[in-house]
């Protein structure tokens, strides 16, 4: 099979089902899929997609059992597709990410002749109608031990205080006061990832709501790390997919549409007071441990640091290579 979409829905079934439209109108290629994963919302709405797709042969509806969160929960649907599909391409994408391009497949297959990538991302356009032409500056920051070692302490710190209802009082203070003065938790800098290819950018941190697979990825893995629950996702994949020797890439010139944390909206209230800063704190600590492992565990295996390596590749495809990146 050509390319399987897994659809992860949580609540909001208008924005699935107009995701599913989005496709269907623009994917060129009769030979896909379309797997909606029901991450158990409490609300109708899976019963109402059921009705809206029980005679599609395109399209497949599984629920879980519970909640998974964003990995555990596109896992469902990745392994469904490899398992079952064994496409060329697997996509996940967010509920209200909307392809709009008519030659999505064509543009991948294009690209992977190229460079043999194992992650790509596409521009992203907005609700304020801003398309994405390259990456964040937070996304061509390149990992290193010692960054994640900063970052855990830092949170580790903030974490502490917001659980004594002090960090709105006092971790300003310390930021700004104490620790320049006595060089604690000072910043870490970190090299910057990412060559440009044309418009095309390599070894880059791929924005989550619309994450492309390759068989360079499906062959070598069932999915996302399932040990956070929702965010920083992106970054462990990152370091995973660098520390295998493989590639991502972002391009500008495949275009989505992302409507903006709708589900995650109507799921929670807007939360206020230390409880909130804690749970944000805690989970981006949990990501940057997890990352911190990936990069240790190449250091282990190859004895050098991941950025040390990348900045190696990165070189090796200035001398062999003007035009793209090469495979090795």
């Amino acid at each position: 099979m050509d390319i399987v979409f897994v659809i992860l829905h949580y609540l909001t079934e208008n924005e699935t089902i107009e995701s599913v439209n989005h496709i269907k109108r623009n994917i060129d290629t009769n030979d896909y899929k379309i797997i909606i994963v029901d991450n158990y919302s409490p609300n109708d709405s899976y019963d109402i997609l059921r009705k809206e797709y029980e005679s599609d042969i395109n399209v497949e509806l599984v629920k879980t059992e519970e909640n998974l969160g964003f990995a555990k929960g596109n896992n469902v649907g990745y392994r469904l597709a490899k398992e079952k599909y064994k496409p060329d391409y697997i996509v996940l994408l967010n509920n209200d990410v909307y392809i709009k391009d008519n030659d999505f497949l064509y543009k991948l297959k294009t690209e992977y002749e190229k460079s043999y990538f194992a992650v790509a991302g596409p521009g992203v356009e907005d609700a304020e109608g801003i398309i994405e032409k390259e990456p964040q500056k937070w996304e061509r920051e390149f990992p290193t031990i010692d960054y994640c070692n900063f970052r855990i302490n830092d949170l580790k710190e903030r974490i502490l205080f917001g659980k004594l209802g002090l960090y709105r009082k006092v971790c300003p203070f310390l930021r700004t006061k104490v620790n320049p003065r006595l060089h604690i938790f000072h910043e870490v800098e970190t090299p910057v990832a990412g060559k440009q290819v044309g418009s095309n950018y390599y070894d880059v941190v791929i924005h989550g709501c619309c994450l492309i697979f390759s068989r360079e990825y499906i062959d070598n893995y069932d999915g996302l790390d399932e040990r956070t629950f929702m965010y920083g996702e992106e970054r462990i994949l990152f370091a995973q997919v660098l520390g295998n020797k493989q590639h991502t890439v972002f391009m500008p010139d495949i275009h989505v549409f992302h409507k903006g944390a709708v589900a995650t909206k109507k799921a929670t209230k807007k939360e206020k007071g230390e409880k909130h800063f804690v749970r944000a704190f805690e989970r981006d600590k949990l990501s940057y441990e997890i990352t911190k492992e990936y990069l240790e565990k190449f250091k282990q295996e190859n004895g050098m640091e991941l950025h040390q390596w990348w900045e190696m590749e990165i070189c090796a495809n200035e001398i062999f290579s003007h035009n793209t990146m090469l495979r090795y």
